[in-house]
């Protein structure tokens, strides 16, 4: 059985396959708040390695304005 990463926001599934990456942002796979030029356009993205054992976040730090 092959595992599997799935995102659910709100109600909203996503799924990401392995050696896939899901991004969330402005301009991510999950889209949020995409007017708001404070949001970076990926804040969050998530990595499905299953070389590494499996799901692998880095987060865009935010610059101070």
């Amino acid at each position: 059985m092959i595992p599997e990463l799935t995102v659910d926001f709100c109600g909203e599934i996503y799924r990401v396959d392995p050696g896939q990456s899901f991004s969330i942002g402005r301009e991510g796979d999950l889209t949020l708040d995409e007017v708001n030029p404070f949001l970076h356009r990926v804040f969050l993205r998530i990595e499905f390695d299953l070389a590494c054992g499996g799901c692998v976040m880095s987060v865009q730090p935010c610059r101070q304005l």
